[in-house]
């Protein structure tokens, strides 16, 4: 194998570009329905990233059939294990981001730490305790900090 093997394969600028706009337009778009604001730019940012996102699986499929390096080669997802193994890793990601960052009251923001400190101490943990309780794996609720009972 020839040593520097990695600097011959080009950087796919293309796949990055159309990747990145859609992400931005669905995130707007997706901010937008939230807040309650449905006009018709909200529905044109919905239909802009749903084009950028079978421009980006064009721009793929043709640089995997013709031998340069894609941004994400495509093909793999005809194996259906990868494919459900990414469908299983992309639905834990969302669970653990909705059971980590709950809406706080009532608004879709994430709590900050301050916040969690607040919360937390008012149970009788110290702010050197908070980031115990954000591992994830570890229960929320009815958790004994070792030296003191919190009450939940």
């Amino acid at each position: 194998m020839e040593p520097f093997w990695f600097l011959k394969i080009r950087f796919d600028g293309a796949g990055f570009l159309t990747t990145a706009s859609r992400s931005t337009l669905l995130l707007y778009a997706i901010a937008a329905v939230t807040s309650g604001n449905v006009t018709i730019s909200t529905v044109l940012l919905l239909c802009g990233s749903i084009v950028l996102l079978l421009a980006f699986v064009a721009i793929e499929l043709f640089k995997a059939r013709y031998g340069r390096a894609p941004l994400l080669d495509l093909r793999r997802f005809r194996d259906r294990t990868f494919t459900f193994s990414t469908l299983a890793q992309v639905l834990i990601f969302f669970v653990r981001l909705g059971i980590l960052f709950p809406p706080v009251h009532g608004l879709n923001t994430p709590p900050t730490l301050p916040d969690l400190s607040d919360e937390y101490s008012s149970r009788g943990a110290s702010r050197y305790d908070v980031p115990e309780c954000l591992l994830p794996g570890l229960p929320l609720r009815n958790r004994d900090l070792s030296h003191r009972q919190m009450a939940w």
